[in-house]
């Protein structure tokens, strides 16, 4: 496990006068990875600095745990912040990515985004910040909501239909159980969660199909993005508003396509909204993530 907890917000911090001070003895003692933060000097650790006292600049903390590609840390840095990234059983052992972006505010409520990707898809794939992937999207987003991202890797494409089924060992109330326990004990403080929305593109609406059937999913909001395949989004909605009466249930589909059959059905059905996409199917994400 490599762990990068670094410092964050320290003020008044009183300097030793500078020429009573070794600097490379005091910056070699920073638990710092060196590829996290390259100095050109030791001073670039701080900010203000006035009338002999420094402020530390915010320094975000990196949590990897386990065997990690290198693709998925690279592509989580795009969402400046304090992330964790692991391998989790609830999840068929694949890595998951929990971001929790500089700007938010821990004494106010949060909202966790969830999102499942389709056939083919990384969480790399997802956090690009060109092509499909929406890193920019996210940012935005995470400057007018209060925001923590969790991303998991799925299962290859033959297999896909497994995700999140109880039968094939995969847990959906586990997974948000130790989704929401590493944010609040290894991220943040025990921040207050008053918002639980579920996305799911293409092949992504499958797992939360599945989850919705095990009758444990936890969500106020839940998006189909062009998900609705055969009878996925109906079927997640008659199942899940029975016990959650008053979910937001918003469906993306691109008109003369397969994932519009379904879309029919719901049409005016309580909690419902549905959005039409002049986008291509590989683009809905990037333009609709945040719904």
């Amino acid at each position: 496990m490599t762990i990068n907890n670094n410092f964050r917000n320290f003020e008044n911090v009183t300097l030793t006068p500078l020429n009573n001070v070794n600097y490379k003895d005091n910056v070699s003692n920073l638990n710092i990875r060196q590829d996290f933060i390259k100095l050109s000097s030791p001073l670039e650790l701080f900010g203000n600095i006035r009338n002999n006292q420094i402020n530390f600049f915010n320094v975000n903390k990196e949590i990897i745990e386990g065997n990690i590609s290198s693709k998925t840390i690279q592509a989580v840095k795009n969402i400046p912040g304090d992330f964790w990234i692991g391998k989790l059983r609830s999840n068929g052992n694949r890595e998951v990515a929990i971001i929790v972006p500089n700007n938010i505010d821990k004494n106010k409520p949060v909202e966790i985004l969830y999102y499942f990707h389709g056939h083919n898809g990384t969480i790399d794939k997802a956090l690009s910040n060109n092509g499909n992937g929406f890193s920019e999207e996210l940012k935005e987003i995470a400057q007018r909501k209060n925001l923590v991202i969790v991303i998991p890797q799925g299962p290859p494409k033959q297999i896909s239909y497994t995700w999140m089924r109880t039968s094939n060992g995969e847990d959906i109330e586990q997974f948000q159980n130790e989704t929401i326990n590493i944010i609040k004990t290894k991220l943040t403080n025990n921040i207050n969660i008053s918002k639980i929305s579920v996305y799911g593109h293409s092949a992504g609406g499958q797992p939360i199909m599945n989850a919705t059937l095990s009758n444990k999913l936890k969500a106020d909001k839940i998006t189909f993005l062009d998900a609705s395949y055969g009878t996925w989004a109906s079927k997640t909605y008659h199942y899940f508003i029975k016990q959650n009466p008053n979910v937001i249930f918003n469906i993306v589909y691109i008109p003369g396509t397969s994932t519009e059959k379904d879309v029919k059905n719901l049409q005016g059905k309580k909690g419902v909204i549905t959005y039409i996409s002049k986008y291509n199917h590989g683009l809905v994400p990037k333009k609709f993530i945040g719904l």
